[in-house]
């Protein structure tokens, strides 16, 4: 398991240095990174799942149509070369305290190598 920071802090790793470190020992991979905004280049590296948020499926209506163009995936699961992404809307919110064109979620993900 391999969690990052958001980009914004000033000491967080790249993620193939992160993914160095880890044993290649064959076992199950996963990411825990808070934007969604590196996923067609984490497609290329070596890890099985990644978790994000951050999009809040853009919160407030009609914010939810920037962050599908801004991000590939701003909600919901994606395969993408054999690798899986999930970005959640999250339970809480940012900025202004309610969701318009989007609801809370907590995510429950089953996972069956």
């Amino acid at each position: 398991l391999v969690g990052r920071n958001d980009r914004q802090d000033k000491r967080r790793l790249p993620l193939n240095k992160l993914l160095n470190q880890l044993p290649q020992d064959g076992k199950l991979r996963i990411l825990m990174d808070h934007r969604p905004d590196e996923i067609n280049q984490n497609a290329e590296l070596p890890l099985d799942l990644q978790v994000s948020g951050h999009a809040h499926k853009g919160q407030v209506f009609p914010a939810n149509l920037i962050t599908k163009v801004l991000y590939t995936l701003d909600h919901g699961y994606l395969d993408l070369n054999n690798r899986h992404f999930f970005v959640t809307s999250g339970y809480g919110f940012w900025g202004i305290p309610f969701r318009i064109g989007s609801q809370s979620e907590v995510m429950i993900i089953d996972i069956n190598r």
